[in-house]
């Protein structure tokens, strides 16, 4: 695509698809052309704050002029059916998380943008906010040598009132906590340690929630083939909130909140992990920015469809052994061996 800015129709006008378009505002490379959405209050809203013109269905969006690329952010029951119609229509795709509620069905619009020549990114955006990004530079630097485990815990009580849309209540429509919303945690530790080679996990529904229908409990241990392993403690039980991550090296220890990381070795004092330019650009701008700028100069996604794929196959994993009550395969659930 030769464009100086990067076309963008925005599928799915709520509050995620306001918040990155908030943040990429006056970014030189994308400039949002066209929004659909069936609800008016959000499609008025987008339409109005970011000066894009509406459309009636999500096909008369795809047929539209200057339409290079879609955000894809309606809920994840819908998303999959669009993406592939999308990339049939020769669009690049940006799908906000998870790529799929299924390994199946992600792996059958990975390989449509494949097919169709279509550019795909997945918005596990975890990797860009500051204190994360920074962690995981550190880490991936080598500074600490080799990951030996990483610990991850997402803890609070239920959704708050923005983020109580009817569809995220419900297991089918969301695919619960792991998918809706730990798919973020999953990425970020196969992003430190490497693809996954199995997974143990318990859950259980302790019903603080009593509108939701899904577990809201999930502990878990995943091995990769690093040779590192990870722990996890996914819930919503929990009057006070916390996201953290401690990732233990051969050298030394780092963790990292949202906006913040330290890092201690085995000698000398705690420390700042260092910030770095790249590391003050908001999230959402950045993963926007880095997808327009791929599409633009015919690059690779800086993440692809196939991290997506292994995000969902971790929650598929996850979900799987907490059911069986055994130790799954990773890999069988992405390869689809492990039925």
């Amino acid at each position: 695509m030769k464009a100086e800015r990067l076309g963008l129709g925005v599928v799915g006008c709520g509050g995620i698809a306001q918040a990155i378009l908030k943040e990429c505002v006056g970014l030189d490379c994308l400039a949002p052309v066209a929004a659909f959405d069936p609800h008016p209050q959000n499609l008025s809203k987008v339409v109005g704050e970011f000066g894009c013109e509406p459309e009636e269905s999500f096909e008369s969006l795809l047929e539209r002029k200057g339409v290079q690329a879609v955000l894809l952010s309606a809920p994840p029951t819908i998303r999959p059916a669009q993406a592939i119609a999308a990339a049939r229509a020769g669009k690049a795709v940006f799908s906000e998380k998870p790529l799929a509620l299924s390994v199946a069905e992600g792996r059958r619009v990975v390989e449509a943008c494949r097919e169709a020549g279509s550019p795909l990114m997945v918005g596990q955006v975890l990797r860009y906010f500051g204190g994360f990004g920074r962690l995981a530079d550190h880490v991936l630097s080598g500074a600490l040598g080799k990951p030996l485990m990483v610990e991850s815990r997402r803890y609070g009580p239920p959704f708050p009132a923005n983020y109580r849309d009817a569809w995220r209540l419900r297991k089918g429509n969301s695919g619960g906590l792991l998918f809706e919303v730990h798919v973020h945690e999953l990425d970020y530790s196969r992003h430190l340690c490497g693809n996954p080679i199995s997974v143990f996990a318990k859950s259980r529904r302790v019903g603080t929630d009593p509108e939701t229908d899904y577990e809201d409990l999930h502990v878990g241990i995943i091995e990769f083939g690093s040779g590192a392993f990870g722990q996890f403690h996914f819930s919503q039980i929990s009057p006070r909130g916390e996201t953290c991550v401690t990732v233990f090296c051969e050298r030394g220890v780092a963790w990292a909140g949202f906006a913040s990381a330290r890092w201690k070795g085995w000698d000398g004092e705690e420390a700042e992990v260092p910030i770095l330019e790249a590391h003050e650009e908001p999230a959402y701008r950045k993963e926007l920015r880095l997808f327009a700028e791929a599409v633009l100069r015919g690059e690779p996604m800086p993440i692809t469809g196939e991290d997506g794929l292994w995000a969902v196959a971790m929650a598929e994993g996850f979900e799987r052994s907490a059911t069986r009550g055994e130790a799954v395969e990773v890999r069988g659930v992405f390869q689809g061996s492990d039925t």
